[in-house]
């Protein structure tokens, strides 16, 4: 890869080897994203080294998709017919991407086929999971476009046997009751399109369009029949690309809405909390050959805008985001080096507010090749990172802060990859080691206040991480 970084690359192909239903199954069966389950059907989270969920930055065609108000995303709500191809960067990428990539960068694309093509599937399995799901692509007639329609759904009943052990036994010899879980069946369906432009000249386009719609039940041993949860989005990007000789002008705008509510008839609640994204982004990148390599320079702005609107939300759960960076990237074969700077700005809509974030996010990296033979590599990179407030953090009532400190951190990382291919096998392997050190960690504490007891977030102090992550394969 054309980054001194470590980056695990699924194609259609390992996609389609998995057999799973949802992008968490990919990323969780092929990758080293961990992930996070509350419960076999239930709620999931993406963490990187250590990381939690909002370290975690997740793009959809280049474009941030994670809720506002809960800074994460759950992957078990996008269906796998819509990922084509899934890239996973380890390490900060606050310098590229901004806020939110301090522990990774999960970036998915959604299929955009260049011939007519067409895939079905349909799959059954115990507990009552039946799934189906397809996806037509092809050359509309008489005019230079693509179109590219995809819909899945899935169900699951999800009532297995459990063990009940603080239940009444009368019968000695088990320790507590079998019970069939309930309240535990999960729906979700999802329909996207796009239309791309199928042209020669010099522009190229595309506008694509998501919609996701899910529910479920939230298994509890003491509430089991009365948490339910219900998930619906919307998301419309666009795209456009022009060459203008070595140079390349990209440009996208990208607006999300989402929709996720909450009931519990045993405590009385009843929530229904709702955000909205809109983002415009646009940069220019310039590709110059030198002796024995090329340099590529990249510059380039974004702005975009937040809001939540939920019952325990103050009613300035609003902000603002601008943003400017620059990329060098240097490849002479055997040497790459990369440089990166990128400056943040986030404003709250809050009279309390501590004024606005500001951030800026440098990182360096090298890639070199040691010896003629191109199978061995090192890479070594370090670079900054940092993680805004999410709106819960700022603005939940009781308990919210307005005044929270930015996460900012540095991570440092080395390693070494090793790609082969003896005869008719091939042997890769990476080793990749890493240390960072993050500042003003937000966590929610409980407490005592004098209006009453109840959580609340604090910037806690640092935070340490060191790791190693390795990687092997063989094909014959």
């Amino acid at each position: 890869h054309r980054v001194p970084a470590r980056v695990t690359v699924l194609g259609p192909a390992e996609v389609a080897a998995t057999g799973a239903a949802s992008v968490a199954d990919v990323l969780e069966d092929r990758s080293a994203v961990f992930l996070k389950r509350y419960g076999p059907d239930g709620l999931a989270s993406f963490s990187l080294r250590g990381s939690g969920a909002s370290h975690t930055l997740v793009l959809l065609d280049g474009h941030r998709i994670s809720d506002p108000q809960l800074g994460q995303l759950d992957p078990t709500l996008l269906p796998a017919v819509l990922l084509e191809r899934a890239e996973v960067v380890h390490g900060p990428g606050s310098a590229v991407y901004g806020t939110d990539a301090v522990g990774g960068v999960v970036a998915l694309r959604t299929p955009a086929a260049d011939r007519t093509t067409l895939r079905v599937q349909a799959g059954s399995g115990a507990f009552g999971e039946q799934s189906a799901g397809g996806l037509l692509a092809g050359p509309v007639t008489g005019v230079p476009l693509v179109a590219t329609f995809a819909a899945d759904t899935w169900r699951s009943q999800g009532d297995y046997l459990y063990v009940d052990s603080p239940a009444f036994d009368p019968e000695p010899r088990t320790n507590g009751v079998t019970r069939a879980r309930e309240n535990t069946d999960v729906r979700r369906g999802a329909l996207f399109g796009r239309l791309a432009l199928d042209t020669e000249s010099r522009h190229a386009g595309s506008v694509a369009v998501l919609l996701t719609d899910a529910e479920r039940g939230l298994f509890d041993f003491a509430a089991a029949q009365e948490a339910r949860q219900s998930d619906r989005a919307a998301r419309l990007w666009a795209d456009h690309t022009v060459r203008l000789g070595r140079a390349r002008v990209v440009s996208g705008a990208a607006i999300q809405w989402a929709s996720l509510r909450y009931q519990n008839l045993r405590i009385g609640v009843d929530s229904d909390g709702r955000t909205r994204l809109a983002s415009l982004q646009s940069r220019v990148e310039l590709t110059q050959a030198v002796a024995g390599g090329f340099w590529t320079g990249t510059v380039g702005g974004q702005v975009g805008t937040g809001t939540a609107d939920h019952p325990n939300l103050t009613e300035e759960a609003h902000e603002t985001a601008t943003a400017v960076f620059a990329q060098v990237v240097a490849d002479h074969g055997w040497a790459l080096a990369t440089g990166s700077l990128r400056y943040d700005r986030t404003a709250a809509a809050s009279a309390d507010s501590a004024g606005a974030v500001q951030a800026l996010s440098p990182r360096l990296g090298l890639r070199l090749q040691p010896t003629p033979w191109r199978g061995l590599r090192l890479k070594a990179s370090a670079g900054r990172a940092f993680r805004t407030p999410t709106f819960n953090d700022r603005f939940w009532a009781p308990g919210g802060n307005p005044a929270l400190r930015p996460e900012r951190g540095w991570t440092a990382e080395a390693g070494r990859s090793l790609d082969a291919t003896p005869g008719p096998a091939r042997l890769a392997a990476e080793a990749t080691a890493f240390t960072s050190r993050l500042a003003d960690q937000i966590v929610w504490r409980f407490g005592q206040f004098a209006d009453g007891s109840y959580w609340a977030p604090v910037n806690v102090g640092r935070v340490r991480t060191t790791g190693w992550e390795v990687s092997a394969s063989a094909r014959l």
